[in-house]
């Protein structure tokens, strides 16, 4: 009887629904360790959820702490895919809590709206180069870490409710590039081609928060690893019908040159993409205003055969949409028809 009462005591939970098992779980410390390995001999329950559906080895992987992940993933009866209330396992929570990973600083680099303002104020924005970022990469533990959750047995390829795998939260850590070569050549269960509830790939998130050279780096990766994924995933289309490598033209805080066009289009990428609305590459690179950025690249577009006089579902053509005298004369260049009406 007084051993049941024991175990009931253990097992209370405070106002959040944590049991002591949670609550030592995220102590980093030596003593935490301890404490946390004498709880478990006691028949605590190491499955406990709290109010968010949260157990014990969420929260020492949201603390990031390896020790205690250890001992958790060792213990007989733990379920390691147990997932919370929007469907994360230990490992998406993991490397969805960031937990300060990255010491390395970006205070030596101008903000990527400051990059754009001072290229678009370039006399010459072809030449306009971006400092390279110092060099990142993500701790020991951390690489533990990943490595104690998935020789345990986790899933992987899971997804949260809003769809994202553990390549999407990757996508927006910091040391993403570095992180994303780690876990797709030493985990190869791993599905590239899932896509979240906004009809993105991996990719889509990647683009729109890395800098440009590290993004061709991770393609030419991605090229040796699996051509035919890469490929794949670059034509892949989100809910507005955008793939990767239309998002790095235009709306991204970097300039893609016509070089770097040809690279991603040796992959198999065809040129010729519309989105939801109908809107082309070259509406994309008119309709913006730091557009004649991109000359090179519309003037490669333009010789390898993209429709200068292509009309989205308004009947507007890329030229209806220029606001740049430098564009206006690539497509007087190459012959754009000046009749055409929109609706």
């Amino acid at each position: 009887m007084a051993t049941r009462r024991k175990l009931l005591k253990y097992n209370e939970v405070n106002t959040k629904g944590e049991t002591s098992l949670h609550l030592a779980a995220k102590n980093k410390n030596h003593y935490g360790k301890v404490y946390l390995e004498n709880l478990l001999t006691k028949g605590i329950d190491v499955n406990a959820r709290n109010k968010w559906g949260q157990t014990p080895l969420h929260y020492a992987a949201i603390a990031g702490c390896l020790q205690n992940i250890e001992t958790l993933t060792r213990f007989f009866g733990i379920d390691v895919n147990s997932r919370d209330i929007n469907r994360y396992n230990a490992l998406q929570s993991l490397i969805a809590a960031n937990d300060g990973e990255s010491n390395n600083s970006d205070d030596n680099l101008p903000e990527r709206n400051n990059y754009l303002q001072d290229l678009i104020s370039s006399d010459n924005a072809d030449k306009f180069e971006m400092p390279l970022r110092m060099k990142r990469t993500f701790s020991i533990d951390l690489r533990k870490s990943l490595q104690t959750l998935v020789n345990a047995g986790i899933d992987v390829n899971n997804q949260t409710t809003f769809g994202d795998g553990i390549l999407h939260l990757i996508s927006t850590r910091e040391e993403n590039t570095p992180l994303l070569k780690f876990f797709i050549s030493n985990f190869p269960d791993t599905n590239l081609n899932l896509i979240n509830k906004k009809s993105e790939n991996f990719l889509h998130v990647y683009v729109t928060n890395e800098l440009l050279e590290e993004i061709i780096e991770l393609f030419e990766c991605l090229a040796e690893y699996d051509h035919s994924s890469l490929r794949a995933l670059l034509s892949s289309k989100d809910i507005l019908g955008r793939t990767p490598w239309n998002l790095m033209i235009g709306g991204s805080g970097y300039c893609t040159s016509s070089e770097n066009l040809k690279t991603i289009l040796s992959y198999g990428v065809s040129p010729e993409v519309n989105d939801t609305i109908g809107n082309t590459v070259l509406h994309q690179i008119c309709g913006v205003s730091h557009g004649y950025a991109y000359g090179d690249v519309l003037e490669y577009l333009l010789e390898i055969g993209a429709d200068i006089n292509a009309q989205n579902m308004y009947g507007e053509t890329c030229l209806s949409l220029t606001l740049s005298e430098h564009i206006f004369k690539i497509f007087c260049k190459f012959n754009a028809d000046c009749k055409i009406y929109d609706r």
